[in-house]
């Protein structure tokens, strides 16, 4: 763990035995995956982006908890039309109605839709 928001909440939550690593997305997987730590607190991002830094697949990883879940949103300045805006919007109901934002989710994020957990 690097310092980050995953760090603070742990040691939040009393968790005091907690390693730090140099570069969050190596370091970490590398040590879950050569046996030096039982556990990596990881965002599905970073495990899912490991072969690009490293070379360790993210099949060699399963989720096995999930501790946090946040929601990202998308920003508009304030003066951006209403029109750009409501465009925006529009295509974003109809990516949801038609499934293509699950599928999205499920490919890049590994997330499951909303009303899918983890058994």
């Amino acid at each position: 763990m690097n310092q980050g928001a995953n760090e603070q909440l742990l040691k939040k939550n009393g968790f005091t035995n907690l390693q730090n690593f140099p570069t969050l997305l190596v370091g970490g997987g590398k040590a879950l995956k050569e046996g030096w730590v039982d556990l990596w607190a990881s965002y599905n991002i970073v495990y899912l982006n490991i072969p690009d830094q490293s070379g360790i697949k993210p099949e060699d990883f399963e989720p096995i908890y999930t501790f946090e879940t946040n929601q990202l949103y998308i920003a508009f300045s304030k003066g951006t039309s209403s029109d750009i805006v409501d465009r925006w919007q529009t295509r974003l109901d109809e990516m949801k109605k038609d499934g293509t934002f699950d599928r999205i989710q499920e490919k890049w994020l590994r997330q499951r839709p909303e009303n899918e957990s983890i058994e």
